[in-house]
């Protein structure tokens, strides 16, 4: 396939700043100036060089840090171009909460999707002695809800401080009529610990077995890899082949989440890929990022474990592989069970 036929993603974090104070915010180290911004002509390049690129993802700081007219601009020029390209945004939301005529337009505007965040607990905080309650929470979404047409996921974040209200966020999605989706807290810029996967593979799999699967993205994602099929990012091994992240300096990378490392192993240089139009080929992995441990290449738990390069990392980094075998074992059963009962459903 030509580079330029590829149906790449783009992890886009337009800048460090953010309006509050997350304790676990993964994104702190991106520059050393923090009012540094990327240049939306970056992304015009990378577009030109790959104009089938499906979705730029757009993640910060805070994306609404950004004015409306950077995304304006970066819209038009999809627009322009005749390209299918949809840009989607996380965002805590906090700046169209107070000023919502700033970003109505721009959040009505067919290619672009908006998705926020919350979790229970008193990480998430948008000043020193303001966190994000539920009731808070509730209204934000309410106001968005009410001025535009489409349903607002939610991402939330789960760590060792957390996890025992996990499953109430997804109580949350299902009383709102909406989607969420858990993540493991992985060890990058204030969070200094990862969230052992294996953990939330076992809170994926409760998850499942209480029924409630369609108000949490991941379990679905999870299902489909149990069943053999291939699921994005964080269990894709292949996505140095189609995923890049370009940092509010310009720096350029195979991978969002090591791109929050701003790990050298991990950088590509976007001037001969993107400027010069080199073939780089396959991204070149490190060797450390291929598996747990020399076990793992005959166990049938590898694509669980092994399927993301910086859950590797954070696991062999702060040694926690011997844990992280020991419970996935303890769940092979019940995943493979997963399996059987997805492939007889299909069948049915």
């Amino acid at each position: 396939m030509r580079p330029e036929d590829k149906g790449m993603c783009l992890i886009l974090k337009p800048t460090e700043l953010c309006n509050w104070n997350c304790e676990y915010c993964s994104s702190t180290n991106l520059v050393e100036n923090k009012a540094q911004k990327l240049p939306i002509e970056k992304v015009f390049q990378f577009l030109d060089r790959f104009p089938k690129t499906q979705g730029i993802f757009v993640v910060g700081g805070d994306p609404l840090m950004m004015s409306p007219s950077y995304y304006e601009n970066l819209l038009d020029y999809i627009s322009r171009k005749n390209l299918e390209t949809k840009v989607i945004i996380t965002t805590n939301l906090w700046d169209f909460y107070i000023k919502p005529e700033k970003w109505l337009s721009l959040f009505k505007h067919p290619k672009f999707e908006v998705g926020t965040s919350f979790q229970y607990g008193l990480e998430r905080k948008i000043s020193k002695n303001l966190y994000l309650t539920e009731d808070l929470f509730i209204k934000i979404y309410n106001k968005f809800t009410s001025l535009l047409d489409y349903p607002l996921y939610f991402l939330s974040v789960v760590d060792d401080t957390n996890e025992h209200l996990a499953m109430d966020s997804v109580l949350l999605a299902k009383k709102l009529g909406t989607q969420c989706a858990l993540t493991w807290a992985v060890s990058s810029g204030l969070q200094k610990k990862p969230f052992l996967s294996a953990k939330m593979f076992k809170i994926y799999m409760d998850i499942y077995h209480q029924g409630l699967t369609e108000y949490e993205k991941t379990v679905y994602d999870l299902v489909k890899k149990v069943g053999g099929l291939d699921m994005a990012c964080p269990m894709n091994r292949s996505c140095g082949h189609w995923m890049r992240s370009l940092n509010p300096d310009g720096r350029y990378f195979f991978c969002g989440p090591l791109n929050d490392d701003l790990d050298s192993r991990a950088e590509l240089s976007f001037e001969d890929e993107i400027i010069k139009g080199k073939v780089l080929g396959d991204v070149a992995i490190h060797s450390d990022w291929q598996y747990l441990k020399e076990e793992c290449l005959t166990c049938d738990m590898f694509d669980f474990c092994n399927g993301c390069r910086k859950v590797i990392k954070d696991t062999k980094g702060h040694g926690l592989v011997e844990d992280q075998c020991t419970m996935m074992l303890s769940l092979r059963d019940g995943l493979l069970e997963v399996a059987k009962d997805e492939m007889a459903a299909a069948v049915c």
